[in-house]
């Protein structure tokens, strides 16, 4: 499960392996996740378990990236995000 806590909707979730990963389909099982909201997302067994980087494309069409985090055991991810230069998503 995915929980947006972003202050803005997301269109596209996506999952890449590693730092430097490409990036799968958008993962939402809905067509957008609205803020503060919870979504599922699908994940191919590659993405069972492990270090994942998080890509996510607002309905501005940014894109806020999340790098090389741990996933592996957790059944809840919480995406947050502060705007460039104001917090540890920029460090």
């Amino acid at each position: 499960m995915v929980v947006n806590h972003t202050g803005r909707d997301l269109m596209e979730v996506q999952i890449g392996t590693g730092v430097n990963a490409g990036w799968s389909e958008n993962a939402l099982a809905e067509e957008y996740l609205a803020d503060g909201e919870t979504s599922t997302v699908s994940m191919t067994p590659d993405f069972v378990s492990g270090v994942f980087s998080l890509r996510a494309v607002d309905a501005d069409g940014r894109e806020l990236t999340w790098p090389a985090a741990s996933l592996t055991n957790r059944q809840v991810v919480i995406l947050e995000w502060s705007p460039p230069g104001t917090g540890p998503a920029e460090e």
